[in-house]
Formats: C-alpha cells, sequence, structure tokens
C-alpha cells in the first residue's frame, strides 16, 4: 500500500510538472529528488518481484533524476543540467506514464503468515 502512494505521489508531481512547466525551476531539485527516491522505491519492488524489464526503467529513471537532482545540489544557481527543452518533458512525460503502468503491473507481493505448532495450514497468506 505505501509503495502504491509513493507510485501516485510521484504521478501528481510529474503531472504537475507537465501543467506548470513554464515555472518548473522552482521546483525542480524537489521534484528530482523525490522521483529519483520513488524510482529506488519501485525499483526495490521490481527486483522483489523478479521483473527484470521494470528493474532496468526504473533503474534509468532513478539514474536520471538522481543526475539532475546532483548537479541542482552542486551549483543551484545555473546547474550543468537542467530539466528543461522538449528533452525534459519527454523525459517527464515518459516517467510518469512508466509510474502510471507500474501501478497495475507490479502487484506488492504478499507475505507468509508466520509458521504456527497449532496450526492446520502453515504457510497460509496473511490477511
Amino acid at each position: 500500500m505505501r509503495i502504491q502512494i509513493v507510485k501516485w505521489v510521484s504521478i501528481i508531481g510529474l503531472l504537475s510538472a507537465v501543467l506548470f512547466w513554464n515555472s518548473v525551476a522552482t521546483f525542480q531539485l524537489a521534484l528530482n529528488l523525490f522521483v529519483c527516491m520513488a524510482a529506488v522505491v519501485v525499483t526495490l519492488q521490481a527486483f522483489q518481484a523478479k521483473k527484470s524489464a521494470w528493474v532496468g526503467a526504473f533503474g534509468l529513471i532513478a539514474l536520471l533524476f538522481g543526475a539532475f537532482a546532483v548537479a541542482a545540489l552542486g551549483n543551484p544557481e545555473q546547474p550543468a543540467i537542467w530539466l528543461g527543452g522538449w528533452f525534459g518533458i519527454l523525459l517527464v512525460v515518459a516517467s510518469g506514464a512508466t509510474f502510471t503502468m507500474s501501478l497495475t503491473s507490479l502487484k506488492p507481493v504478499q507475505l507468509r503468515s508466520m509458521p504456527s505448532i497449532t496450526d492446520r495450514n502453515p504457510g497460509s497468506l496473511a490477511l
């Protein structure tokens, strides 16, 4: 459930970046940091689910947005890599679409309940 919330917040942040593209420079660092962290969380979820294509996709998103965040942290006045122009909007739209598709494709893995010595069905699914 928590990972679904992280995905939804990322989608909302990326959608707001597209809608307010002219003023994206004011919240670019926060957007880059959050999308990078969210992509790392979803990468771990995909790794646990053994979905290698999703691991690669979200690993690339984390790498790109992480590079943008590090560049903005290095020089806040004029970052070396700036999320702008046609490449930036394409990256934001593609990342938002990837997070949206992962909502249905990457379901959380249900954990097994603790085994009990009195349980007739050991290893049944937890509630």
